[in-house]
């Protein structure tokens, strides 16, 4: 008898890495922004950033980062992070710029099986994380916030960006604690799923879209203010996902929790 060959470790699932079409971003209007510094709109355009706008990034980043008034509220980027970004093989960044030079970016990114992928806090299959699109930061230069460009940046990259499987999963992980960003996922689309950090802090909000943006109808529930994270834990673990957000009387955000309605057939009612 020929020996058993011993079994083969699995083979890691490689990202399906989105097409990234171009011409959508080439093409795209100018957009009009309002410049604090200048007091008036200033045309903007988009592009796709690559490896030659390193030192641009950086400084931009750098500069958001020295800025924040809760630096416990973003994580900053290495610069091999930003290189995987802007050479596409792990994600792509999108850029705004005027005749001042770069006004704010998107970082957008596809991250396999590998550990930052959100996926893993929501027990997405492993055979599903390979569809995994991540929306990760934003940073806008002092001059241009308030031009909801969170918002808007994010659409237009979405825009040029086509999933390699037939459904693509749109994730992100915000603090409870950043308001802005969270009711801008909100308008996104998106819906609180899970927890990331949960015995530690800063706790993460996961949330979670289809890529391609179908809208749910819920089931109302209760609201609870943005920051109980332990009532997010009770809300999620009974099987509720925050869909919601509104600030009370107190200016205090708050968060609603639901359930997807389902239709006689047991489908998501859009």
């Amino acid at each position: 008898m020929k020996p058993m060959k011993p079994a083969q470790p699995a083979q890691p699932i490689q990202p399906a890495q989105p097409t990234i079409h171009r011409r959508a971003i080439e093409k795209s209007p100018l957009l009009s922004c309002y410049n604090r510094e200048t007091k008036k709109n200033s045309l903007c355009r988009l592009a796709i950033l690559e490896t030659q706008q390193m030192e641009e990034v950086m400084a931009l980043h750098h500069l958001v980062i020295h800025e924040l008034e809760n630096p416990d509220l973003y994580i900053p980027y290495t610069r091999e992070e930003m290189s995987g970004y802007l050479n596409q093989a792990s994600g792509l960044i999108l850029g705004l710029y005027d005749e001042q030079g770069m006004g704010a970016f998107r970082v957008i990114t596809w991250p396999g099986e590998g550990k930052d992928n959100l996926g893993h806090h929501l027990g997405i299959p492993q055979s599903q994380l390979g569809q995994v699109i991540q929306l990760e930061g934003t940073n806008v230069h002092p001059r241009y916030r308030g031009n909801g460009l969170q918002c808007l940046l994010t659409e237009r990259a979405l825009n040029c960006i086509q999933p390699n499987e037939k459904e693509g999963i749109l994730l992100t992980a915000v603090s409870p604690l950043n308001g802005r960003s969270l009711v801008n996922m909100f308008t996104l689309g998106m819906h609180i799923a899970g927890l990331k950090n949960r015995q530690a802090q800063p706790a993460r909000l996961v949330m979670k879209r289809d890529f391609y943006r179908q809208s749910h109808k819920w089931q109302q529930g209760p609201w609870i203010e943005a920051g109980d994270i332990e009532s997010h834990q009770r809300l999620l673990a009974q099987g509720l996902e925050g869909h919601e957000a509104s600030m009370n009387a107190e200016k205090r955000l708050l968060v609603r929790y639901g359930r997807p309605l389902l239709s006689h057939e047991g489908a998501v009612m859009r």
